[in-house]
């Protein structure tokens, strides 16, 4: 029997309730949307046929049931983060049951509900791992080579870009050439021009000052313009052999860009000898480069608000981890 058949449905119908608030009231974009339904799905198959208003006696509390919960058929456990974000999600789903389904929810007890979270000796082991990211250094040797056909010059620039402007991966592979001014050093994220940003968010994000990677974004940036025109995606669909553009029709969805976009980056660490990491780690990159250049609190300022972090302690938290290398260099003061 499928797990969705033990579902309690009232919990169903509640979860439905919240996603629909969280759509039309908080105006949530549709991948946050997709993300809160998988926390809540995780929940939902905790809870079985028990009551989201009585679930305190059960046996197994959900931060230990999120230890060993997948629904994507993975093998490896939730990372810490997500558990953490899964734990958090569920508490908002209170915090709104218990406002406009008072009476169904009046029973919950808050010190039940306080075990949602999960414990710091747990969370601590979240930390950016020794090098988990694509430095300066990983990211020029990426780009250190001389292209032999397009696929290699689109992935090389993509590259480059994605560490000077901190983009993340759907944003960079929907954005147009002519969001990317390089003579004011600016490269503007607006959704209404089809950018797929996190939250929907217009972001203007300044490009990092190096040379080296900017002629690579530079070299790029001029072919297409030639060749396709500004109106076009920056990180187009290519032919299988990656000798021509594909037709404008036969771009392939943001998914497809994106999965191509994967198998780029693996191909050039193949060709770099570095160890693969996710497009997104050059993100990580450009944050460890942003706290190791901030020499005063408005420079970090800056550095933060550029990564479209409204909190600078957002950056401070998620970026401040520097590797083992890292730590060394700057303890012992080595430029």
């Amino acid at each position: 029997m499928r797990i969705l058949e033990l579902i309690n449905r009232e919990n169903y119908v509640d979860t439905l309730e919240y996603i629909d608030y969280q759509e039309r009231i908080k105006q949530c974009c549709k991948d946050s949307l997709k993300r809160k339904w998988a926390y809540m799905r995780h929940f939902l198959e905790y809870a079985c046929g028990n009551g989201f208003n009585s679930l305190e006696k059960l046996s197994v509390t959900f931060p230990n049931y999120l230890e060993k919960a997948r629904n994507d058929n993975k093998s490896i456990p939730l990372s810490p983060v997500t558990i953490k974000r899964n734990l958090l999600e569920v508490r908002d789903f209170y915090h709104w049951a218990m406002i406009y389904k008072a009476k169904k929810y009046i029973r919950v007890n808050p010190v039940w509900l306080d075990t949602m979270k999960i414990s710091k000796s747990r969370l601590n082991r979240a930390g950016l791992p020794d090098r988990e990211y694509y430095s300066l250094e990983d990211t020029l040797k990426l780009c250190k080579f001389n292209p032999e056909s397009l696929i290699d010059k689109r992935d090389r620039a993509t590259v480059a870009l994605l560490y000077l402007s901190s983009m993340r991966i759907s944003a960079i592979t929907s954005i147009k050439v002519h969001s990317i001014d390089l003579d004011s050093m600016t490269v503007y994220q607006n959704p209404a021009d089809g950018v797929k940003t996190k939250n929907n968010k217009s972001m203007e994000t300044i490009l990092l000052p190096i040379d080296e990677l900017l002629e690579v974004v530079k070299d790029w940036w001029e072919k297409i313009v030639n060749e396709l025109g500004e109106n076009s995606l920056w990180y187009p669909s290519l032919s299988t052999d990656g000798s021509k553009f594909e037709k404008t029709e036969n771009i392939g969805n943001i998914a497809s860009r994106n999965k191509s976009l994967r198998d780029g980056v693996k191909r050039l660490c193949h060709r770099a000898g570095l160890k693969y990491f996710s497009p997104h780690k050059f993100r990580r990159g450009h944050g460890v480069y942003a706290v190791k250049h901030s020499s005063n609190i408005e420079e970090f300022q800056a550095y933060s608000q550029n990564m479209g972090h409204e909190d600078p302690g957002t950056t401070f938290k998620y970026y401040s981890k520097l590797s083992h290398n890292d730590l060394r260099d700057v303890i012992l003061k080595r430029k």
